[in-house]
């Protein structure tokens, strides 16, 4: 059975609830700013819902929140990443289409350093990846497609030693892949197509992982172990 309505206001009184799941229900109107008088939350998962708006600023009171995602609503939630980079114990964030726009601060990386997935999905981001995702050194995924980010891929994603997936596709990604992405040896998918990167992938991470990528469509990338989208 699915919840259906907006959420009640009433849930503000929950304040020793440590985990709110209500993923996957027909939630609609607005995300209560009541919910950020539930300081104890780890978890909060409104994902794939009907829910409109943005993030209420109370929500910037769950500061030991590990589990954060809206992802798949109807939010336009905007310039926020700046606000959330004060949420030290995030492990899993998922903004994927929630209207996300602006660039990634340098400053979120530097306090996110426990994050193991990133979903930014189908949102407006712009601007480059900051030099600090070196910092993410627990990161297991990272999804960025169809955004609007720009500039080369940071030489620092070689400190990503545990990667299994990385998704960039469809952004608009230029020049060569840095030589240091031969060292994420646990990667197992690889998603490049649809950037203006060039050059070619490193045949290391055809002998290193079971590699599933695709190559840059409006790029010249040439790959001997790839599903590459070619001219």
């Amino acid at each position: 059975m699915q919840v259906v309505g907006t959420c009640p206001t009433e849930i503000g009184a929950l304040t020793q609830l440590e985990q709110l799941v209500l993923a996957q229900n027909r939630l609609s109107g607005q995300i209560p700013s009541e919910l950020g008088k539930l300081i104890n939350l780890v978890q909060l998962d409104l994902s794939y819902n009907f829910l409109t708006g943005s993030l209420p600023p109370e929500l910037l009171n769950l500061n030991r929140l590990q589990i954060l995602s809206v992802s798949n609503n109807e939010l336009k939630v905007g310039n926020v990443l700046p606000e959330l980079r004060n949420f030290t114990d995030l492990q899993i964030f998922n903004m994927a289409q929630s209207g996300v726009s602006g660039s990634i601060p340098y400053a979120n990386f530097e306090q996110w350093t426990l994050l193991t997935r990133l979903d930014l999905n189908e949102n407006d981001i712009t601007g480059t990846l900051p030099t600090s995702i070196g910092l993410l050194t627990s990161i297991v995924s990272f999804n960025v497609p169809e955004n609007k980010i720009t500039g080369t891929l940071p030489t620092e994603i070689g400190m990503w030693s545990g990667i299994k997936v990385l998704s960039l596709a469809n952004n608009q990604f230029t020049g060569t892949l840095p030589s240091e992405i031969s060292l994420l040896q646990n990667l197992g998918s690889l998603y490049l197509e649809f950037n203006l990167f060039f050059g070619t992938v490193p045949l290391s991470l055809c002998r290193t992982t079971s590699l599933v990528a695709d190559c840059g469509r409006y790029g010249t990338m040439s790959c001997d172990c790839c599903e590459c989208h070619g001219i």
